[in-house]
This record gives structure tokens, sequence and C-alpha cells, in this order.
């Protein structure tokens, strides 16, 4: 559960600091997230008990992405140095 307030947090850094085609690379979790999001409002404005469930299963595959895209970016930055 620790890595959904991690995720967002990396999600909202990496898309605001990044430029081009790394922006892009780092938006595509929300392809994912976006609608999984939406679906736990619609569930906890329904008033089921398990509203969280899709967001905090998914935020981890999300953040290793993220993760893997901000290691790529500082290997390749390192190589053309």
């Amino acid at each position: 559960m620790a890595s959904m307030p991690l995720y967002f947090i990396l999600q909202g850094w990496f898309a605001y600091t990044w430029v081009g085609g790394w922006r892009i690379a780092s938006l595509v979790p929300l392809v994912v997230i976006g609608p999984a999001v939406a679906f736990s409002a619609f569930a906890l404005a329904h008033g089921s008990n398990l509203w969280p469930l899709t967001v905090i299963l998914l935020s981890p595959l999300c953040l290793v992405y993220l993760l893997f895209v901000c290691a790529i970016r500082v290997l390749r930055n390192r190589a053309s140095v």
C-alpha cells in the first residue's frame, strides 16, 4: 500500500519535469490507472467497502514501470555525456 502514494508523487513529478518523449513515456501508466481511479470513485459512490482495491493493486505495477523508465533515462543520459 505504500507504493500508491509514491506512485502518484513520482507520476506528477515526472510528468511535470520531463520533456518530449520522456514525458509521453511517463504518462503511459495513466492509461491503466485513470480508469482504475474512475472505477474506484464509482464504487465509492455506490457504497462499496472494496473501492480502493483496484488502485491499490495497480499502483505497484505502474510504479515499477515509472522506475524502469527513470532508470533507462538515467543510463541514457550517462552514456551521452
